[in-house]
Order: C-alpha cells, then sequence, then structure tokens
C-alpha cells in the first residue's frame, strides 16, 4: 500500500451495552473500538466516495452515500463496527483484502444523511 494514499484519518467504533446502576436500564453507547489492544482512534485511510443518491426513507428525503475506505491490513476487523469520517457515520456494507490477505483492507460502506 502507498503511504502517500493515506491522507485521511477514521475512526472505528464499536457498540457497546451497559447498565444504569440505579435504574438498572441498558445504554448503547458507540465507542472507539480496539483490535489488538491499541484504540482505533485516528486510523490512517484513503476515503473514496462515490455517486449518492437521494432516497426516501422514513418520510423524509435523505442521502446515501456510497464509499470505498481502505485502510492498512489490522487483526480483528469486526463487521458490526462503524466508521466515522469528517462527520459522517458509514456502515460496513462488506469488506474485501489484498492477495496476501496481511496488507490492506478495502471496506465498501454507504453513510445515509437527513436533508432537512
Amino acid at each position: 500500500m502507498l503511504s502517500h494514499r493515506l491522507r485521511h484519518r477514521v475512526q472505528f467504533q464499536a457498540l457497546t451495552e451497559t447498565r444504569n446502576t440505579a435504574t438498572g436500564e441498558r445504554i448503547k453507547n458507540w465507542l472507539p473500538a480496539v483490535a489488538g489492544g491499541v484504540q482505533l482512534v485516528s486510523v490512517p485511510a484513503e476515503v473514496l466516495t462515490g455517486s449518492g443518491k437521494e432516497v426516501v426513507k422514513n418520510a423524509s428525503l435523505t442521502a446515501d452515500i456510497a464509499a470505498r475506505i481502505n485502510v492498512r491490513w489490522f487483526p480483528g476487523l469486526d463487521p458490526s463496527w462503524r466508521i466515522v469520517w469528517d462527520g459522517l457515520i458509514f456502515n460496513i456494507a462488506s469488506w474485501d483484502t489484498d492477495i496476501t490477505a496481511r496488507q490492506e483492507y478495502r471496506i465498501k460502506c454507504s453513510a445515509f444523511v437527513d436533508k432537512k
């Protein structure tokens, strides 16, 4: 992977569930994901956004943005995580690795932006 292409910084987030000690209510939070003992807060990446489209979702007009995010390979990528870049939240749809399966991930994802 050519390092000069990794000009963006992304954050991987994992959904965690805690319990409120006073009420017993379950609280879900998105926190920085951890892989190999390292928080994935400012991961060098190449973000390639494609053409977007507008769709009606839940009776409101939203923009659907498709993207491919390339990052260096690391152990433990989880499909339930999400990626935050430039204020946009991307849901991971799928990912591929390079031919050696040890150099980079090519993550396909999408983001929905409410247009109000």
